[in-house]
């Protein structure tokens, strides 16, 4: 046995590159290396990312989260009242970075009534985060004019939620009006 082991231990070439080294480096790189990096990427990311409550948890932790909790799927229409004010925000060409060049954009923001919770549709692979206590949304009045005479009054909008995702979106969830009317419901 041990005249195996030599003749095998003698065979090898440990100073050459040969077709078994080349071979073991290819599936090592190929395959191992990706793979064993892709599994430490994975568990980085679940170790780092917050966590978000889903609905169920907030039914169980009743009275932890102030208001009404709103499920949007991007279709449904919600009716909300609040008073109607108009914010000014840093715009293109750097959205604040260089104040003194940015263009100043004003945007229609509806100071709720009472705060509302809106849980996005958990399989909707955009909008599925979970947003407590908003008291405070961005309005997205779109092929509608922008009626100056209800800013600063108490109005009720309809539309449907959405999450932001670019620079001129400034609240965490936005509603794009379907209907506006003066007064509260």
């Amino acid at each position: 046995m041990s005249s195996q082991r030599s003749t095998f231990a003698s065979k090898i070439k440990w100073n050459e590159v040969t077709w078994y080294s080349k071979l073991g480096a290819i599936i090592f790189f190929i395959g191992v290396a990706p793979a064993l990096s892709f599994y430490i990427g994975m568990q980085y990311q679940a170790a780092t990312q917050p966590f978000t409550p889903h609905i169920s948890d907030l039914h169980k932790a009743a009275g932890v989260h102030r208001g009404e909790i709103l499920v949007s799927d991007s279709t449904t229409v919600f009716t909300l009242s609040g008073k109607l004010v108009e914010e000014q925000f840093f715009g293109p060409p750097n959205y604040g970075e260089s104040p003194q060049t940015d263009s100043k954009q004003n945007m229609l923001m509806l100071l709720l009534s009472k705060p509302v919770n809106v849980q996005g549709n958990e399989t909707n692979f955009v909008n599925n985060e979970y947003y407590p206590n908003i008291n405070k949304i961005q309005l997205e009045l779109v092929g509608s004019p922008i009626v100056d005479a209800l800013v600063g009054k108490e109005i009720t909008v309809s539309g449907t939620f959405h999450d932001a995702h670019n620079a001129h979106q400034h609240t965490p969830v936005l509603l794009k009006v379907e209907t506006i009317t003066a007064g509260s419901k």
